[in-house]
């Protein structure tokens, strides 16, 4: 009993740990991507006393870019009688790093559009169709704080501005920017042994670990942003897979996560898409704690031998590193 509740703890301290891994990579992944594909979307921490800061270079840029008028239309009820209290003081930094953004366009390109969503309102419905998130407010009515932005009949909402992302939000309103006035969606190319599009926790499952993975949450998000539907355009997000003889020449960025087993052939194709002037985000790791937990257990029902091998917990790829320059 004791032997299965150490492995119980054991299990959730794993998950814990790659829910934490996964947030990590997310993030991680999400903010090179869009600098190596020249999206321009700032990623910029404040530390300003009262949290109000200037536009980063990133967003000035992407503002001054912009030859397409780009209409923000803010949601925020304004009953301060029913909106919650800690929220009044955060709205008012929101609405003022919305200005900087409407002064810093290019040609008057972006138009702030401020709706109160009252109850029972045209401007509620709005809120609704929109799919806002409802606040519960301190009157019994609903209240609201979100934002679309909208450009031509191509439209991203944030459903609720959180307090708790504030740090982030010039992040996320310039990443919805970018969303609605982007031509065309970078093509992004996958290499991993590591099953970041779901699938079986390890290809031995324990009882009780039989049920797929989810998608990692990095993967999630290139396919909410790079890929959200495959069969209008084809898809953006492509697994590459460990054996691959050449990287296709629509081909922006190819994401190396793990790629512990890749093929000799694979890694040519690498080097020859690197040399024609690809770019490649490589996460590379001596030993994988993921992959670990893949490795085979032995069990009385196989004489005590392993059927066959995990996933390879190192991925150092030592020769194309090598032949890269890099140590």
């Amino acid at each position: 009993m004791s032997s299965e509740n150490e492995n119980l703890a054991k299990s959730k301290s794993l998950v814990w740990l790659y829910s934490g891994i996964g947030v990590v990579l997310s993030f991680v992944i999400l903010v090179v991507l869009n600098l190596i594909v020249s999206t321009s979307i700032p990623v910029k921490l404040d530390l300003t006393e009262d949290k109000v800061h200037t536009l980063s270079k990133g967003t000035k840029d992407l503002l001054s870019g912009l030859d397409t008028p780009v209409v923000m239309s803010f949601f925020v009820s304004k009953d301060k009688d029913n909106m919650p209290p800690e929220l009044i003081p955060f709205t008012k930094r929101v609405e003022s790093l919305l200005k900087q953004y409407e002064r810093g366009a290019n040609n008057q390109s972006i138009e702030i559009e401020r709706v109160d969503p009252t109850p029972d309102s045209e401007a509620e419905d709005r809120a609704k169709l929109n799919n806002l998130q409802e606040i519960p407010g301190r009157m019994n009515e609903p209240a609201y704080l979100g934002l679309t932005v909208t450009c031509l009949d191509r439209k991203s909402t944030i459903p609720f501005i959180h307090p708790q992302r504030e740090q982030m939000l010039e992040y996320d309103i310039s990443r919805a920017i970018v969303e609605v006035t982007r031509e065309s969606s970078p093509k992004v190319g996958i290499i991993s042994a590591l099953p970041v599009q779901g699938g079986p926790a390890s290809p031995f499952p324990q009882p009780g670990q039989g049920q797929q993975n989810r998608p990692w949450q990095f993967y999630t998000q290139l396919k909410r942003d790079y890929d959200p539907d495959p069969t209008e355009f084809g898809s953006n997000l492509v697994d590459l897979g460990m054996d691959v003889e050449e990287i296709p020449a629509d081909m922006d960025v190819v994401l190396l996560i793990h790629p512990a087993g890749i093929s000799d052939q694979a890694q040519f194709a690498l080097d020859q898409f690197l040399l024609s002037g690809g770019q490649i985000i490589a996460f590379l790791d001596p030993f994988s704690a993921v992959a670990a937990q893949s490795q085979p257990q032995r069990q009385p029902q196989f004489g005590g031998a392993p059927q066959a091998p995990g996933i390879p917990t190192s991925s150092n790829m030592t020769k194309l590193l090598s032949a890269w320059g890099v140590s």
